[in-house]
């Protein structure tokens, strides 16, 4: 038998394209020392450390193998390349395969489970993190009769319509690290994930307008030590989960003028809070399209379902416009660029880069995938000028479900 420590350094990335990154990448590298510096050069190489990468379906995502079923693809400043072309090049991280992406921060992503469980999940160490079962007694009646007519993986299809966003204020191994849900478009729960314990809040009142409470919320971000939840309407609130009756405070208005589709985002950016709204088009289905049509799954992938929903839906992004937080007398101001940064939106929370050209993005750009869970709507827009630039990557970016998003590998 030949000496295996001895295989050329190709040969070994050859091996490595063709296994998930984890726990398998763990066991090639305690081979031998070879294999190991191997396995840290082609990390290095397709996964660098502190890249934001877009975890993306494999285009044999609806394979009956098991092994593709898992399989998820990772993509590091493939920006507007044509992913069929270096498909057999890129990492493979493992992702359970019926459960759906509530959101993602670093290298770790908020799940939630065909059993209607949400847990923490970090594909690069298999690591999972699980909590205690979410109540949504608070979701509307209408809501709660949709859910008791479905079976379990029904169930999860329609929660994941109704969970807007998942947020944690660190990393879930770090102590006292919480995690902050808005679900069914007007609610929040919250727990600390050591005690995994549900605190839920309703709604507050908005105090621009105490009649008119807002109809929704879209996006929120932990910020200097509280959680920040922008509406739809694009009013700021407050929340500090360690208050002794944590509650939301609205602490900004809604901008004077909005438009009537849009998509409010918040990010932290050298330190400072920006807003962001994106414009979105009217939706609209094909022909024959029933937008209110039930979502049959029977024996089907819970994905490919999905994927057949939301085929027929049509929307996309018509720019955006950003304001900084100047301060609390002075307010928002329209701004044209990042200070050189970029910025992430999406399903993902959102987060800037201070040095996009060491990893081939550029600056003053926010790239951003659907903020539902459906890939109608990624691309990348040049703040300064006011531009669509080239998409995310080609040929699978029209595939809708498993949705793309945002991630920084923990490498």
């Amino acid at each position: 038998m030949g000496d295996w420590a001895a295989l050329p350094d190709d040969i070994l990335v050859i091996i490595l394209q063709l296994i998930v990154i984890g726990k398998d990448h763990c066991s090639f590298g305690c081979v031998c020392r070879s294999w190991r510096r191997a396995a840290l050069l082609f990390l290095s190489i397709f996964v660098p450390k502190g890249a934001p990468c877009l975890i993306v379906p494999d285009k044999n995502t609806s394979c009956s193998s098991i092994a593709h079923q898992h399989r998820r693809l990772l993509l590091a400043f493939q920006i507007g390349k044509d992913i069929a072309e270096i498909e057999g090049f890129l990492p493979q991280i493992r992702i359970p395969p019926r459960d759906i992406c509530l959101g993602s921060y670093q290298g770790w992503l908020v799940m939630i489970s065909k059993y209607v469980k949400i847990y923490i999940w970090n594909p690069f160490s298999c690591t999972s993190i699980d909590l205690l079962m979410c109540k949504y007694y608070r979701l509307s009646g209408l809501q709660l009769c949709m859910l008791s007519l479905y079976e379990k993986e029904i169930k999860l299809a329609v929660l994941d319509m109704y969970i807007s966003k998942a947020i944690l204020s660190t990393v879930p191994t770090a102590p006292n690290c919480f995690i902050f849900i808005i679900y069914g478009y007007k609610n929040f729960a919250f727990c600390n994930v050591s005690d995994k314990v549900w605190r839920y809040m309703f709604r507050p009142q908005s105090n621009h307008d105490p009649t008119t409470p807002p109809q929704s919320y879209t996006d929120a971000v932990y910020f200097k030590g509280q959680f920040y939840i922008v509406s739809a309407s694009g009013e700021i609130f407050s929340c500090d989960v360690t208050a002794s009756r944590p509650g939301l405070i609205s602490v900004y208005g809604p901008p004077p003028k909005t438009l009537s589709a849009h998509q409010w985002y918040l990010v932290e950016c050298r330190g400072e809070l920006y807003r962001v709204m994106q414009q979105l088009m009217r939706c609209r289905f094909a022909a024959g399209k029933d937008d209110d049509a039930c979502i049959g799954i029977d024996n089907q992938d819970l994905h490919q379902a999905l994927d057949e929903h939301f085929r027929g839906e049509s929307y996309g992004c018509n720019g955006f416009e950003v304001h900084k937080l100047m301060s609390d007398t002075v307010g928002w101001i329209q701004v044209r660029n990042f200070e050189g940064n970029a910025v992430f939106l999406g399903r993902n929370q959102s987060f800037s880069l201070s040095n996009p050209g060491d990893y081939g993005y550029k600056r003053n750009r926010i790239y951003f995938t659907d903020h539902r869970s459906i890939n109608n709507d990624m691309g990348v827009f040049n703040l300064e000028d006011g531009t669509m630039e080239s998409p995310l990557y080609k040929t699978n970016s029209r595939f809708i479900v498993p949705p793309a998003i945002w991630m920084i590998p923990n490498t």
